[in-house]
């Protein structure tokens, strides 16, 4: 007959063998599991890249729609015309309104990028240095609406335009052409 401690002994020496047998099993399932962690990390970058890529071709083909060229026209004319006017009325005139409708677009995406939703480098690149000539060229609107308003009126808008003077200066190796006297609250 078979004592309790042959029994005892037994099963510990079983259970020991069993530990030492299962190791390589546990490291290969951590092995397959960290692959498998890996791949669902590579996809998700995949996603991601792709969802920006979208987010910066919409945004590409907005800007050189037609339609937006043609606004950017209008807010230019809307400008000249009300600078010599002397901007009477104009922040709640339609006028005023045609002006904040295009502004939004660049606040919008500058937006965008600070929040992390789009990168800001690949928002620079795409918009070139439209962004930037834009903003001087509201920047005397801008003025108006900021009497009114204050500080904040368009503020990513204004941040992106001159981080896309900045970054466009610095890709160029030279000087890119800074604000206008009227211009120089810019760099405030």
């Amino acid at each position: 007959m078979v004592s309790a401690s042959e029994i005892a002994a037994l099963l510990g020496a079983a259970s020991t063998i069993a530990v030492i047998l299962g190791v390589p099993f546990i490291y290969l399932q951590m092995r397959q599991n960290a692959r498998m962690v890996e791949a669902a990390n590579r996809q998700s970058e995949l996603v991601a890249r792709q969802n920006r890529s979208q987010v910066m071709l919409s945004i590409a083909e907005h800007m050189t729609d037609r339609e937006f060229v043609l606004q950017r026209k209008a807010v230019r004319d809307i400008i000249a015309k009300r600078q010599a006017d002397g901007w009477d009325g104009f922040a709640d005139a339609v006028d005023g309104f045609e002006v904040r409708a295009f502004a939004i677009q660049y606040e919008s995406a500058a937006l965008m990028a600070k929040l992390g939703l789009i990168e800001e480098q690949t928002l620079l690149e795409t918009l070139g240095y439209l962004v930037y000539v834009d903003w001087l060229q509201l920047a005397p609107a801008m003025d108006e609406f900021e009497k009114l308003w204050g500080r904040a009126t368009f503020p990513n808008f204004r941040a992106i335009a001159l981080r896309a003077a900045a970054y466009w200066k610095e890709r160029a190796g030279s000087a890119v052409p800074g604000p206008r006297p009227a211009d120089a609250r810019l760099g405030s």
